[in-house]
């Protein structure tokens, strides 16, 4: 056996005593100490400049010692040099303790350089701080939690696409039609929009409003429906019924509506329109009544992605409103004298001319818009990637209240479902996040690892040697090995410690003891 590897025996072996020493007088644990220090690897280095007169680095009665940097603040004019072992307790006593208070990283470390020193305290404080679960579940929201956009895909036809979604409980029921409710329909090529007020949101209703006045009746069956989870748009009879008129469904995911974000732009529409007159007593009670007037206006106006008004994309121009009235009355003008009459052929040639011109307009506006979108959005977004086994937090409250918001605890990732949605497991359930919504996490101690092991090179090891209880091994495994394992651990654990442990037993004939010193 080399003397490296007896060092860190030794080093390892000192980890298991330090519990059973914690009553003892302090010459004692002094003494552990110093053995700590030098039989540890990593301060071998800072040991041998020491001796050499190093300017840095003191010894005194045996024990390593380091002068702080002209930067660090503190007022102790040497500096503890800690063993690998002890730096998980000066980490937990900087950061995890009352008096801590799960800081961030750079006052962590600020404070740990008050008092002691030890190798790579930097990179070590800075992941000890990342990996802790109650700090990462209250970090708030960061511009690099997002990912690039995937920019939705133009449609050009009418009635090819249609999303769908519904504004719940903002009409105040009237005794005549007690309509609480609106369903809002968004066309995703031309953005004609149509405003549908309902009682209640059975399934019945639902699937009337679509087959006789959302489009069935009007302007015949779109390819697709886009919809979230609704549980009436979800129930059987209703995709019954889209499955019989042949449209393709797609349902949106819960807790990020990827796909129904343009029909949720125009639900914010309707609310600020509808709140400029709910204080008016003329509408007030009458608010369902007033949906047509304002889909016909959402209609009239030109679209800032396409460039045209949806009225002009449907029916090749904008409808006469009351402001072409207005004009005409200035002007003294008829009805008629503002038309010119044209042939049937000529009319449906330019009209078929106006349409085809307005439509390639408008796919080229939409992607202009897309780039320009993406380039603004994706300057300070970052990829962000998950492979199954990795573990992530879901960026969802589990409260209401902002000061016991949390996010969830650290999920496992499953799989991959789509470029940017993941199948995650949280709380024993599985469920389908946007990468959005997840947060990378490297937790300190994964489920179901073991994490610390005690090892001692020989019986005549300076170190007591029953500071843990121990079982010996079944008697079929005897005579191959000399391990024993503690019992602190389950039944399945000492199992699986015993079969990695059989493996190098023949090249290492030493004794090994097992410690959990964390959840598993």
């Amino acid at each position: 056996m080399t003397a490296s590897f007896a060092d860190s025996l030794t080093y390892i072996c000192t980890s298991a005593t330090d519990a059973e020493y914690n009553s003892d007088n302090l010459s004692d644990t002094g003494q552990l100490f110093k053995i700590a220090q030098e039989n540890v690897p990593t301060l071998k280095h800072w040991r041998n400049l020491a001796k050499l007169g190093s300017k840095t680095f003191v010894l005194q009665n045996e024990v390593l010692w380091k002068r702080p940097d002209p930067q660090v603040s503190s007022e102790n004019t040497l500096l503890l040099c800690v063993p690998q072992n002890y730096s998980q307790q000066v980490m937990e006593a900087s950061h995890d303790t009352l008096q801590g208070c799960h800081m961030a990283f750079r006052r962590t470390l600020a404070k740990l350089r008050s008092a002691f020193a030890f190798p790579k305290e930097f990179s070590i404080v800075k992941a000890y701080c990342r990996s802790c679960e109650t700090c990462a579940r209250k970090r708030p929201l960061h511009k690099k939690d997002k990912v690039k956009l995937h920019p939705i895909p133009i449609v050009g036809e009418f009635a090819q696409e249609c999303i769908c979604d519904v504004l719940r409980s903002t009409l105040k029921p009237t005794a005549r039609r007690r309509n609480k409710h609106i369903l809002v329909s968004v066309d995703q090529a031309t953005r004609f929009t149509q405003l549908f007020a309902l009682r209640n949101l059975q399934t019945q209703k639902l699937t009337d409003v679509f087959v006789n006045q959302l489009f069935f009746a009007k302007f015949g069956g779109p390819k697709s429906l886009v919809y979230d989870q609704q549980s009436a748009l979800t129930s059987v009879l209703f995709q019954n019924v889209l499955k019989k008129m042949q449209v393709k469904s797609k349902i949106a995911h819960t807790a990020y509506h990827t796909r129904t974000g343009l029909a949720e732009r125009y639900v914010r529409t309707v609310s600020d329109t509808l709140k400029a007159y709910i204080h008016d007593s003329d509408y007030y009670k009458n608010l369902d009544t007033t949906l047509n007037y304002i889909a016909f206006n959402m209609n009239q106006v030109a679209c800032s992605t396409l460039g045209f008004s949806p009225h002009q994309l449907v029916f090749g121009k904008n409808l006469r409103s009351e402001i072409d009235e207005l004009r005409d009355r200035f002007l003294g003008l008829a009805t008629n004298d503002c038309q010119r009459q044209r042939q049937v052929t000529e009319f449906m040639l330019d009209l078929q001319k106006r349409l085809k011109t307005t439509t390639e307009l408008a796919k080229q506006n939409a992607a202009k818009q897309h780039r320009n979108t993406c380039n603004w959005y994706d300057e300070k977004a970052k990829p962000k990637v998950f492979k199954p086994g990795d573990y992530c937090l879901v960026l969802v409250p589990d409260d209401n209240r902002k000061l016991f918001a949390r996010w969830s605890q650290p999920a496992e990732v499953i799989r991959r479902v789509s470029e940017t949605f993941y199948e995650i497991s949280l709380n024993n359930e599985r469920a389908i996040k946007h990468v959005n919504c997840l947060r990378p996490f490297s937790p300190r101690h994964p489920p179901g690892v073991i994490v610390a092991a005690v090892v001692s090179e020989d019986a005549d090891s300076l170190l007591p040697d029953n500071s843990l209880p121990l079982i010996d091994w079944s008697d079929e495994h005897r005579e191959d090995s000399d391990f024993r394992i503690g019992t602190p651990l389950s039944g399945s654990q000492q199992s699986e410690i015993e079969k990695a442990t059989l493996i190098v037993s023949r090249r290492f004939p030493h004794r090994t003891r097992v410690y959990r010193r964390a959840e598993t």
